[in-house]
Formats: C-alpha cells, structure tokens, sequence
C-alpha cells in the first residue's frame, strides 16, 4: 500500500501469477522486509525526491530510533534495576543469533548475559518480562519428529530468543 501503486496492489489481492507482476511484487516484498510497516519509515521510503542512500540512511535512523526507544521504556516500566537486567537480555539476542551461523549453539547461552547470573532461574525474570511485553519470542528446539502437541516435549530451560521483528535486530 505504501507503493502506492493501484496494479502493483491489485496483483497482490488477485495472487496474479503474471510474471512481469510477480517480480514487481518480490521488489515490494524486499522493499517491505527493509523497511517494514512503521508508517514514518515506509513514507520516508517511498519517497522518491531523495537519493536511495539518503533513503537508506533515514529509514535506518528511524528504526535504530523505535528500537532505542524501546531501551529506553525498560527503565520506566520495570525499575532501575530490574531494567539493566532486561536491556543485557535485550542487547544479548542479536549477539547469540549472529554467534550461531553454524547451528552448533542450540539454545540461548545465559552464562554472558549478566554477570554472576549463570542459569536460566537467574534471567527468567527479565526474559518473561521481554516475552510478555511481546518484544521477544522464545524458539523450542524440536528433535526428530515433531509430535502433537509440541507444547509437551518442550524443556522450558533449553530454547532460543528472537526478536519480534527484525527492524529490532540493528541496535547498534
């Protein structure tokens, strides 16, 4: 929609199989997982009066902003203390994601998050604090075939942490 292309929007509602619409649509998707759905990002974006780096360079501010913004809130919703311990977590899921490109690291690691908090009863707290703001989500590792229902064979201690959106993955 932020295309604002009425074809380009039609073709998606009708699941067009053209060719042609379907490589416009692909650039819209790549364009969509960039810039996602906040509004002030998608409108900078589509802008077309200015250069592609400058767009870029924008877009990245705005969302490096939204993600800053949510740091920020951790202090004012949960205690100074309590709030250093979400934000460690908090900048520790990028870190431990990017750590695993080889899959020898299945779970999230808790032993360099905090130090002296070793285990997962250390950083439940902040971590359900992060799941149920519904910043992050936990990933359960499933061996060999999954069975109905998933829920029952899952170790509540052994999982992975991912973000929400990826928009949250740059905090730099």
């Amino acid at each position: 929609m932020g295309h604002e292309n009425p074809r380009l929007l039609e073709a998606y509602r009708g699941r067009s199989r053209e060719h042609i619409e379907h490589g416009l649509l692909w650039s819209a998707l790549l364009d969509h997982c960039f810039v996602g759905g906040m509004p002030a990002a998608v409108e900078r974006w589509f802008d077309r009066s200015s250069r592609l780096r400058e767009r870029v360079r924008t877009v990245t501010t705005i969302h490096r902003d939204f993600v800053r913004g949510y740091a920020r809130d951790f202090g004012k919703y949960a205690g100074k203390l309590h709030a250093q311990h979400i934000d460690a977590v908090w900048r520790n899921v990028p870190r431990q994601l990017g750590r695993n490109q080889d899959g020898s690291v299945r779970r999230f690691r808790f032993k360099s998050v905090i130090p002296r908090k070793r285990g997962n009863q250390d950083l439940a707290g902040p971590i359900e604090w992060l799941h149920s703001g519904k910043l992050i989500r936990r990933g359960f590792p499933v061996r060999g075939r999954p069975r109905a229902p998933l829920m029952a064979h899952v170790r509540h201690n052994m999982f992975r942490l991912y973000f929400f959106d990826t928009v949250c993955s740059d905090t730099r």
